[in-house]
């Protein structure tokens, strides 16, 4: 949603994590909702804002647990 003046704006979306690994099958592991704020900075969108709400949670044991 952009405002009236064109300088800022808002979104919201809604996404779901899958994950698949050795030994483990494919399923949704966590769902999660992005509360957007955007900024028009000359002519370009900018992210100002971002909240993030975590929903459904699944068996995360083996989430983000590989060495970077």
């Amino acid at each position: 949603d952009v405002a009236a003046d064109g300088a800022t704006a808002t979104a919201q979306s809604y996404a779901v994590v899958f994950q698949a690994v050795e030994n483990f099958p494919l399923q949704p592991i966590i769902g999660v909702r992005y509360y957007d704020a955007f900024a028009n900075d000359g002519g370009a969108w900018r992210f100002a804002e971002r909240k993030i709400e975590s929903h459904l949670f699944g068996d995360l044991s083996r989430h983000l647990l590989q060495p970077m």
